[in-house]
């Protein structure tokens, strides 16, 4: 059976790259001591799994790494629901948010993933 779901995964930042949808992906690493920055994922079946880092926040936005439609909802520490929306795989959004811990929540009818981010 042909490869049908091959991720590059950056355990530093949480980027998950669909390496069959982005085939000339390319990036530069310094020499660092992180032995384990880089996960390569392949199955032979597609999965709707959402990755275990699934969220982070890069020059202001939002960055969230997923497959499928999924309903995002984000949350100040508190647990008030500041914005709920349905998303659609790979998603980047410019925040509003005041600097803070706020609480990223992910469901996708199957999985349900809690995450926490910083924003500065």
């Amino acid at each position: 059976m042909p490869i049908c779901y091959l991720h590059l995964v950056d355990n530093a930042t949480g980027a998950d790259i669909d390496l069959l949808r982005t085939p000339k992906y390319s990036f530069d690493a310094n020499d660092c001591p992180y032995a384990t920055r880089f996960k390569l994922v392949f199955a032979e079946e597609a999965t709707n799994d959402i990755a275990d880092n699934f969220a982070f926040v890069s020059n202001g936005q939002l960055m969230v790494n997923n497959s499928g439609e999924a309903i995002l909802q984000v949350m100040d520490v508190a647990g008030r629901v500041l914005s709920t929306e349905t998303i659609r795989d790979g998603y980047g959004k410019s925040l509003g948010l005041s600097a803070g811990v706020y609480v990223v929540r992910l469901s996708n009818g199957h999985d349900v993933k809690v995450q926490k981010i910083v924003v500065e």
